[in-house]
């Protein structure tokens, strides 16, 4: 086959995949398939399939190989600059995505839908954040802020700096969140700690800490359920006057 010849059967063979993925989204591929995508926008003339396959075995997974930096990408034989910073952005864009859907919705939403859009904001995050949602007294988002980054094992909170933040906010309840990465929703003794230090503080400002979300791999819980669908409730039928 003339060098001519292989240019025509891999720009045939792409527009197909495309093709696929225009009218089905990435419902029909494998993991490695939807590597092996991405990778056509990087890579416009090698043959990606290999490479895909390559990045699966080297790190296991599709979820593994978005959340791989840019440096452990390129390690990866036929992985160059381009396509690692390509592959990379993908869950921060999603990250972005999400934020930008959540800030859309300004009802408090119900406990369970909260669950699930901090779980979105966190996806692929690979160290701790804390992160805080403010409410308004008529149950409208009115802001959000990072308060900090911490490492893969601990988050310290800062309390100077919340009240900083709130003393430039608008709102009135204040969810708090943060994540485990790699690990369970579970509260530690330290995060139950941390959840009445920050209350009592906040309360002093004259804002009540809802809830305290924690995000695991697929899953959350929260330490103050009950006082947020008290608050829910609360939302959803306000007290006539």
């Amino acid at each position: 086959m003339t060098e001519k010849e292989q240019k025509n059967l891999h720009a045939g063979y792409r527009a197909n995949v495309k093709k696929r993925f225009a009218e089905n989204g990435f419902q029909q591929f494998e993991d490695h398939q939807v590597l092996e995508y991405i990778l056509f926008f990087a890579i416009p003339r090698r043959d990606t399939n290999e490479i895909a396959h390559r990045l699966i075995e080297r790190f296991g997974s599709l979820k593994d190989v978005l959340e791989a930096s840019p440096e452990e990408l390129a390690k990866v034989e036929g992985v160059g600059e381009h396509a690692s910073l390509l592959i990379s952005s993908f869950l921060p864009v999603a990250r972005r995505y999400g934020d930008a859907v959540a800030r859309e919705k300004k009802d408090l939403p119900a406990y369970k839908e909260m669950g699930k859009l901090l779980m979105n904001r966190f996806a692929g995050l690979d160290h701790e954040q804390v992160y805080i949602v403010m409410y308004d007294l008529a149950f409208q988002r009115c802001g959000d802020f990072i308060l900090q980054d911490g490492d893969l094992n601990h988050a310290c909170f800062s309390l100077r700096t919340l009240g900083d933040k709130l003393l430039h906010s608008k709102g009135t309840y204040m969810i708090l969140a943060h994540n485990h990465p790699g690990g369970l929703p579970i509260a530690t003794d330290d995060d139950l700690e941390c959840t009445e230090r920050i209350s009592r503080f906040v309360e002093n400002m004259n804002v009540l800490l809802v809830d305290h979300f924690i995000i695991g791999d697929g899953s959350f819980s929260s330490t103050q359920k009950d006082c947020y669908y008290d608050l829910y409730y609360e939302f959803k039928h306000p007290v006539k006057k």
